[in-house]
């Protein structure tokens, strides 16, 4: 008798926990929305509260605890039962996405990683100078890169076999805008490393920084691929938002759960390290690799880049998929302008012999190689520097110094405004 109490009383502590944690996510602040990363974790614990309701024939908490436990089902149920898109016709490209964390040295594990995988593309988040140079043998045939190394978790670095370009922006809090040339197509990309939302200020500044992410994703007039460690699982609001702004598919669809930090513990891992890319980009495998001794563990996608159809079909295709998704016409109208008006600066380029300004073969970084080739002329992300300066006004923009116009870039976290993200989203570029 006393066991069987003890059994109820403790099935019921866990679903009042439950039922409190669901209530405890819907309060706007930082440790309260904490709770949206853990919806599977806290399914399951819902699952074993439900089994014991039943098995101690308990029958009113076993229904609040299938209640509870549906609650927390909702937001990542139909993620988690999604299936695979189609897969296209096309050039094989394979992308390695991986958090080293800086103060880890098995740069060994690291190395032998990225010779067993052979990936055409490189994306390291929390990279140092001495992450680099222990990288250097390994990253050797990767000749087109963008660095920036810190050493405060904050630095990132680009990597490709092909033609890469571009810039680093965002100052202390690095992040990697540019172009990239996979089989002949051009791509634009963004590397990327949000704050971890472990503050009310540090959280606004990751939902701001995304939400300027997401809107140059919808303006891009190129397949666009955007990736990094986000700080923020797949069935939290924050992420939910960035998906819908920017138009762009997530890799995990159809592939699972795809945990990847911590890597100590798989009671706690959640996915937080991701790849979107552009929806007519098809996605042939998505998979976690085994622990290099960071506290993230690698991510591996291959890419299937479309091919038997002209670049113009392609772009026809991800416009009707942003318009789908609910992109700002005007958002799309002007970028579809400055990118007819980029197409056509490049086609002058190609008359001249030049290459478009994806630059960098053999430099440190491509971004020193990009600015010394073309200067205002470069193109990144299919906009030239001087048609980027013209895109905010026709956007309706401020013409604010971008240090300004990007509040997650400063220094202090006390500047960034809480309002934000709910306010209409400007052009990061």
């Amino acid at each position: 008798m006393d066991a069987r109490r003890l059994g109820i009383g403790a099935t019921l502590l866990v679903v009042v926990a439950l039922a409190a944690a669901w209530l405890l996510a819907w309060i706007p602040q930082w440790t309260s929305l904490l709770v949206e990363h853990f919806r599977v974790q806290l399914v399951v614990i819902g699952v074993v509260a439900c089994v014991a309701a039943g098995a101690l024939r308990r029958r009113g908490l076993f229904d609040v605890a299938l209640i509870t436990t549906l609650l927390h089902a909702l937001p990542i149920v139909s993620d988690l039962t999604a299936s695979r898109r189609a897969v296209p016709d096309g050039e094989p490209v394979r992308v390695l996405l991986l958090n080293v964390h800086t103060e880890s040295t098995t740069y060994a594990e690291v190395r032998a990683l990225i010779a067993a995988e052979d990936p055409d593309v490189i994306a390291l988040v929390e990279v140092s100078r001495t992450w680099l140079d222990a990288l250097a043998p390994a990253l050797a045939p990767y000749r087109h890169r963008i660095e920036a190394p810190r050493d405060d978790n904050a630095g990132v670095a680009l990597y490709a076999r092909d033609a890469l370009g571009g810039t680093v922006e965002g100052g202390d809090r690095p992040t990697i805008v540019g172009e990239l040339a996979i089989h002949g197509a051009r791509f634009a990309v963004t590397l990327l490393h949000p704050f971890p939302p472990l503050t009310d200020a540090r959280l606004a500044q990751q939902e701001a920084q995304l939400a300027q992410v997401a809107a140059w994703a919808a303006a891009s007039t190129l397949p666009t691929l955007v990736m990094g460690d986000f700080n923020t699982a797949p069935w939290t609001r924050v992420f939910a938002r960035f998906v819908g702004r920017s138009g762009l598919c997530d890799s995990r669809t159809g592939f699972g759960v795809q945990a990847s930090f911590p890597a100590a513990s798989a009671l706690l891992r959640i996915p937080i390290d991701h790849l979107l890319a552009s929806c007519a980009i098809g996605v042939r495998d998505r998979r976690i690799g085994s622990d290099v001794g960071s506290d993230h563990l690698p991510v591996i996608v291959d890419l299937v880049i479309p091919t038997g159809r002209g670049q113009a079909d392609r772009d026809r295709e991800l416009v009707g998929a942003r318009q789908e998704r609910e992109v700002p016409d005007r958002v799309l109208e002007v970028a579809g302008r400055y990118g007819d008006d980029a197409d056509h600066e490049d086609r002058q380029r190609r008359d001249r012999g030049d290459d478009g300004g994806l630059r960098g073969a053999g430099d440190r970084t491509g971004v020193d190689a990009s600015k010394r080739a073309g200067g205002d002329d470069v193109p990144v992300l299919g906009v030239t520097a001087r048609r980027r300066r013209d895109l905010p006004e026709a956007l309706g923009l401020s013409q604010q110094p971008v240090r300004d116009e990007l509040p997650w870039l400063h220094d202090d976290p006390e500047r960034a405004e809480p309002g934000l993200p709910q306010r209409p989203l400007r052009n990061p570029l």
